[in-house]
């Protein structure tokens, strides 16, 4: 039986005890958990299965319990970082960070969690998110994969109110790629009765170009585009792609690119029909989209 690393060293070590203890011979256990017989010995013998402390007994040039204390004092008196501590009390700078940082007040000012702000268009078609995502070697492994480059890119189109998805592969992410891209998920929208008023992209060459703000705008749509450094305007999509590399092709072995885009085309089927959205109160996007269908 093979443990994985990320099994803890105190879960192996009670397991092997438990079975020590029901008998199994020694051969058994060393072939079960690929440990050497000494090893085996030496878990027996302890006293318990946690992990001892690696801290030696004895730590002579440990620093002065006493210079901890005036470190913390002119800490608390002064509200400065360790560079100002070090000229005042004459310890060196990295002295007076670790002590702060054992101590839990490395920072003067904690970084504070600050609410998430959401929003939510009212009506479908409002707004459509677009976003590529490279896939390069996601959802394929072995020999053939190795060293390949950015490759294929998913192009995904998301409805702000419904999360309704439409996505497509392509070889690139070029300005005419994303512009036919944009036609037909307008049309496969329209197809659904939901007519696509205004566009949000990142500022990618492709999204920047004229030829998308001439498509735009011959689709009777309005271009719009993310903050610089504010991908989270964007978060929709950037939320959408991690799913389906979560969900779909994360440690997977496709074979080729052909299985992958036929795997993906499943996904967002499955994402738009039956899969339940926590954000649109467990509903399916289509069930939102097309409320009285």
């Amino acid at each position: 039986m093979y443990y994985s690393t990320r099994f803890k060293a105190e879960t192996i070590r009670a397991a092997l005890i438990d079975d020590h203890s029901r008998g199994m011979r020694m051969r058994d256990l060393r072939a079960k958990y690929r440990l050497a017989k000494s090893t085996i010995y030496r878990w027996i013998k302890r006293p318990s299965v946690l992990t001892r402390s690696s801290r030696p007994h004895r730590q002579p040039r440990r620093l002065h319990p006493q210079i901890e204390q005036r470190i913390l004092a002119a800490r608390q008196a002064t509200r400065v970082g360790p560079n100002r501590l070090s000229n005042q009390l004459g310890i060196p700078a990295s002295t007076i960070y670790k002590v702060l940082k054992r101590h839990g007040i490395n920072r003067l000012f904690p970084k504070i969690e600050l609410p998430a702000v959401r929003y939510e268009h009212p009506e479908a078609g409002d707004l459509v998110h677009v976003d590529v995502k490279k896939l390069g070697a996601i959802g394929l492994s072995g020999p053939h994969c190795w060293g390949r480059g950015p490759g294929e890119c998913l192009h995904l189109m998301i409805d702000d109110h419904s999360r309704a998805l439409y996505a497509e592969i392509h070889a690139n992410e070029t300005a005419a790629t994303s512009s036919a891209f944009l036609e037909r998920g307008v049309e496969w929208f329209a197809s659904l009765g939901v007519q696509v008023r205004r566009v949000l992209s990142d500022r990618g060459r492709n999204y920047i170009s004229g030829h998308w703000r001439d498509t735009a705008q011959l689709l009777g749509m309005r271009a719009i585009y993310c903050r610089i450094r504010h991908p989270q305007t964007n978060g929709k999509c950037e939320r959408v792609i991690r799913t389906i590399v979560d969900e779909a092709l994360r440690n997977r072995d496709l074979g080729n690119e052909q299985a992958r885009a036929h795997t993906i085309e499943k996904y967002v089927a499955h994402y738009n029909s039956r899969r339940q959205h926590t954000a649109i109160g467990g509903l399916v996007p289509l069930q939102r989209l097309l409320p009285k269908r």
